[in-house]
This record gives structure tokens, sequence and C-alpha cells, in this order.
């Protein structure tokens, strides 16, 4: 399945290490809030990638005390309630974040993500249709509602889906296995890979005027 975007600082601060993060903080602590925020979000991110989400959660608690009206405090500290299956306070804290970022669309998309893990998934599609509706080109979107489309029955819309996910990221194997998959489930072929390497698939066997729709919808609300 197609995960949910995670932060790109993840990769460059597991390479710094804890020691030295621990370092900067005590440093941090002295030159004040805006500085101990930083390192504290710094140093949640790689115990986050290391799978310690208590202790990730601890330092995101308190990026969300010292600065309150920051979306990203409420963010991270998300992402770490969603790797520990506790969907129900990740949704919690996407929503503060979209609320203080109305705008924020990897929130919507992670909230779409944790409302599928939840098995809530009409709600999830309301999230993910909003957070293509404010960035088109943003392919994870894509692959969450593929994975809420299927989930809810809608074969059609997961491929079409997928397919545009193809488009946007041409390598990607995830959504390539899922269309592959798909298209035998539903008795469609894949023909021929088009310019960029992202399968093209038949149309249905018995499409016609009494065939699912499959053009995306577009409640953004």
């Amino acid at each position: 399945m197609v995960r949910p975007m995670l932060s790109i600082a993840l990769a460059a601060l597991a390479v710094v290490g804890l020691a030295a993060l621990d370092l900067r903080l005590a440093g941090a602590r002295a030159a004040g809030p805006n500085d101990s925020a930083i390192a504290y979000t710094n140093r949640g991110l790689v115990y986050l990638e290391q799978g310690d989400y208590d202790r990730a959660l601890a330092d995101f608690d308190r990026v969300v005390k010292l600065f309150p009206g920051n979306p990203i405090g409420y963010y991270n500290r998300a992402l770490a309630y969603r790797n520990r299956g506790d969907y129900q306070r990740a949704i919690a804290d996407y929503g503060k974040a979209i609320r203080l970022n109305p705008r924020y669309v990897a929130a919507y998309n992670n909230r779409a993500w944790a409302y599928y893990k939840w098995d809530k998934p009409a709600m999830g599609l309301r999230d993910a249709n909003r957070a293509i509706a404010l960035d088109r080109k943003f392919a994870p979107a894509y692959g969450t509602r593929a994975n809420i489309y299927e989930a809810m029955g809608h074969s059609d819309k997961a491929i079409a889906d997928h397919r545009k996910l193809l488009e946007l990221e041409p390598t990607n194997e995830e959504s390539k296995q899922a269309l592959a998959r798909l298209s035998a489930a539903t008795g469609q072929e894949i023909e021929s890979l088009p310019p960029g390497g992202g399968p093209a698939l038949s149309p249905p066997v018995n499409s016609g005027p009494g065939s699912d729709d499959q053009g995306d919808p577009q409640n953004a609300n």
C-alpha cells in the first residue's frame, strides 16, 4: 500500500545521531524556546524513525507546549501516534494542525490514511479529496484515495487513482503492483507501458452505460 509522506529530514537527522542531537538540545535550552523547539523536533523525528514512539511523543509534546500555535508540532505528534497504531489520537492531532493551517495538504492526506486504517474509509475519502483539491500534483493523496476506494468496493476508481499516481511518480512500485492485482480482480488487462513506465489498462470487459463512473469526485468539504 502507498504510505503517507514522512518528513524528508529524517535521513539527514539519522546521520547526525542521537548523541549529537542531545548535545545540541542542551545548548538550545539556553538559547531560547525557538532553538529548543527545533532541537526537540529533530530528536523526536529520529526517535520516530527508530520506532521509539514513546520518546518521540515526549519530544513532540514539548514542542506543542512551547509553540501551541504552530501546526508542525501537532503534525509530527500525529505521525508518532499513527505509527503506534493510535489512530484516534493521530486524527485529533492532524485536525489541530489543519485548524491552524487549513491548506496543510500532507495533514489532510495523512488524516485520510488514519481514517482508512481506523476502518472509517468514508471519512478518509473526504480528506483525500480535499488534499487533491488543494494540490493536484501531490502524488501520495492519489495512493491514499486509491486504497480507500478499494476498501469501499470501487475498484475502477482505485485503478484510476493508481494510474494518476503513476503519471506523477512513474517508478512507484506499490501502485504498479496494486494495478496488476486490481486488473486481475476486475478482468482488466495490462497492455503496455505508456511514456513514463506506468501500466496502461484496457477498458473493463463489461463497461458500458451502466458501469461505475471513473471520474474523480470533487467533494472538498
